[in-house]
């Protein structure tokens, strides 16, 4: 039976003075299998108001729960109420019910005169999962947050599972109890959060890109063999075009103007991720010889 998933309510108006807000969304049934939901926002309130902390709602294996997390902007501005809109996209492992569709107010509930103190920038604000990885965020100063380092990765607190070990029979066959598929690319990338990515090539390899700004990026690699990552790269620049060869990714190739990165599958170490210094810049290093492009798709 497929799940159906709703919001447990199809509106509500809080207080601005309540910050931190958790929305709930209901399955009708557990799933075996992680549940994703993409998310849209719209409404009168904007990025000045609102701190999206969920921009991908996922709901662990045999739960019927998740929870949309927001940080409300208490300033000390007098301003009409405002509303966020929530909308239920395209999930995976379920399908939308009538309720995909939430309305938050927000009700303002300043006066003037009052003078409004936030929490010192850097101070740590709490731990957020992003994917099945878990972060710290902080405060900004200002009444909202950011992303700092990464506290771990695979987190079963963000519901990562381990793969079940395998059993070897007397015949030396290895037996894998849980059966994954040959090919796991449809289904890291359902679970990823990415903003751009490759298909595998001849190798299985494929890489998925979080673009942070015009100039920097967490690019990780993925081999179709396993749902394990083999390695994750945080790449200074722009990023045009991806080609492989001999196990090492290259960026830019033929983009004179644009910094060119290494990116080496087996050894980190030797990979090259950019520089911020202009003439530090290794502008001209590409791999000379055949290469193949692996074309960046958008999501």
């Amino acid at each position: 039976m497929i799940s159906i998933v709703n919001f447990e309510t199809p509106e509500t108006e809080i207080p601005e003075s309540q910050t931190s807000v958790k929305i709930p969304v209901v399955l009708s049934e557990t799933t075996d299998s992680i549940v994703k939901i993409s998310l849209k926002f719209s409404g009168t309130a904007n990025t000045e108001d609102y701190t999206i902390l969920t921009d991908t709602l996922i709901i662990k294996a045999n739960q019927k729960l998740g929870y949309i997390e927001l940080d409300i902007t208490n300033d000390s501005t007098e301003e009409p109420n405002e509303t966020i809109l929530i909308e239920l996209e395209n999930p995976v492992y379920a399908t939308l019910g009538e309720k995909s569709n939430y309305s938050y107010t927000i009700l303002n509930d300043d006066s003037k005169g009052v003078q409004k103190k936030f929490s010192k920038r850097g101070k740590k604000y709490k731990l957020i999962c992003k994917g099945y990885d878990l972060y710290q965020y902080h405060h900004d100063g200002s009444g909202k947050y950011y992303r700092g380092k990464r506290v771990k990765q695979n987190s079963k607190k963000c519901g990562y599972k381990a793969p079940q070990p395998t059993v070897r029979t007397q015949n030396t066959v290895d037996l894998d109890i849980s059966s994954p598929p040959i090919n796991n690319y449809e289904t890291i990338i359902a679970k990823e959060p990415h903003d751009r990515r490759t298909s595998p090539n001849s190798d299985g390899y494929f890489i998925t890109i979080q673009d942070n700004g015009k100039s920097k990026c967490l690019l990780k690699v993925w081999k179709t063999t396993s749902t394990f990552i083999v390695n994750e790269y945080e790449i200074i620049g722009k990023i045009n075009n991806i080609h492989y060869s001999n196990y090492k990714f290259y960026t830019n190739k033929s983009r004179v103007l644009l910094d060119h990165h290494i990116i080496n599958v087996l050894n980190k170490n030797k990979s090259y991720l950019g520089t911020k210094k202009i003439f530090k810049k290794r502008v001209n290093f590409q791999k000379e010889g055949s290469t193949k492009e692996n074309k960046i798709i958008s999501n």
